[in-house]
């Protein structure tokens, strides 16, 4: 997992990892965040979207913008 600073407050390279890898991954980096800040997450797991919204509700973040590029999705979450 690469966390790196970027224009929104965290982003996170979960290329390559399969489920649960990019979740798992999602979850430490919120952790780290504060409240309010937003991370960016890409991924090539082609359930991340469904099983990241599935999370959010579960954890009381909110997804706010899922979006597929070529093969890479690209989701940004806000921790709240």
């Amino acid at each position: 997992m690469k966390i790196k600073k970027a224009n929104c407050d965290l982003k996170i390279d979960a290329s390559g990892l399969q489920c649960p890898g990019p979740i798992m991954s999602v979850a430490k980096a919120v952790k780290e965040m504060g409240k309010g800040q937003i991370l960016e997450v890409i991924a090539t797991d082609s359930q991340f979207i469904r099983d990241l919204q599935s999370w959010c509700g579960k954890n009381g973040h909110n997804s706010l913008k899922e979006k597929l590029v070529e093969k890479l999705v690209k989701v940004y979450v806000q921790r709240n």
